[in-house]
């Protein structure tokens, strides 16, 4: 129950009608009779102490760092694996998880696997953004979510990029996206993806941005954004004229209240979103990949 099935002892009290510290006083008798041997990997005592520096050096409540490697697909396979497991120790029941958009979470919602189904409510914290045949479409990664995990997913049904400011405002009053909003509010965890100011970004390649607000953000400092938030190196919230067109499901401010903020992300591009998102406290969970977790720590530990 321990070991495989990854119950907690008390779970495994409560099943069998025992205390903890019964169930406790036996898994440790069953290492010392040799019915369990654990065995540590060198290469996961090497991981486990970059993610005990990372969470050192940005006061992170965890972070999970898998092998990186070459074909991108079994490293979004393990990153989904430690992104379960976090799930399924601070998921419970009636709790509203908020779910951002993009390919990376995309990836985390097919790869995902969690052994207990829970009555959750999943709602998207950013409105509908991406392109709607495409996987990483809002609507689309909060289904695949709750595909996994059980329960409700919720429907944004306003885009998250407006025309001006008056277009806005009329949207964040629709009925519907009041409704997701105030969920959202009460939202426990929260899953983002983080993009960067590139050119070849997921968020430019959406289309909601000219080149002309991409070269301004830029001019302003920005380095990418967490959930449309954009900001600067030193992970400030940078205010600039595109939150103009931003519908806000979850604004900057109640974000950072949330109490669980995982943020996922990998690649060579991300290292200064990542690094930014992690200095201003945006995100206080990691997910990603050895080199890019190596490049973030170095890029800390020169800044």
């Amino acid at each position: 129950m321990y070991h495989i099935d990854n119950l907690t002892q008390q779970e495994i009290g409560d099943r069998l009608g025992v205390s903890r510290m019964k169930v406790a006083r036996l898994l440790d008798e069953a290492k010392k009779q040799g019915f369990v041997e654990i065995t540590l990997k060198f290469g996961s005592m090497e991981l486990a102490e970059l993610e005990g520096d990372i969470e050192s050096a940005f006061d992170l409540r965890e972070c999970a760092i898998v092998p990186t490697y070459e074909n991108t697909e079994p490293m979004l396979s393990e990153m989904a694996a430690a992104l379960s497991g976090m799930l399924e120790r601070y998921l419970a029941d009636a709790m509203i998880l908020g779910v951002s958009w993009g390919t990376t979470l995309e990836a985390m919602a097919k790869h995902l696997s969690v052994k207990k189904k829970r009555e959750v409510r999943i709602v998207p914290i950013v409105g509908a953004v991406g392109v709607e045949a495409s996987g990483s479409y809002t609507n689309y990664v909060t289904r695949g979510f709750a595909d996994k995990i059980g329960g409700i997913n919720y429907t944004i049904n306003v885009p998250a990029v407006v025309n001006s400011r008056v277009e806005k405002e009329v949207m964040e009053n629709v009925s519907s996206t009041h409704q997701i909003i105030e969920f959202a509010k009460k939202a426990r965890i929260i899953l983002v993806g983080l993009s960067d100011a590139s050119i070849g970004s997921s968020l430019s390649k959406t289309g909601n941005f000219h080149q002309e607000e991409t070269d301004y953000l830029r001019t302003l400092g920005v380095v990418g954004n967490v959930n449309l938030v954009f900001l600067n190196a030193a992970g400030e919230y940078v205010d600039n004229r595109v939150d103009e067109r931003i519908v806000r499901i979850l604004d900057p401010a109640r974000m950072k209240t949330v109490p669980i903020r995982i943020g996922i992300a990998f690649g060579k591009s991300k290292v200064q979103v990542i690094a930014s998102a992690l200095r201003g406290g945006w995100i206080n969970h990691l997910v990603t990949d050895e080199e890019t977790a190596t490049q973030v720590l170095r890029k800390e530990k020169g800044a």
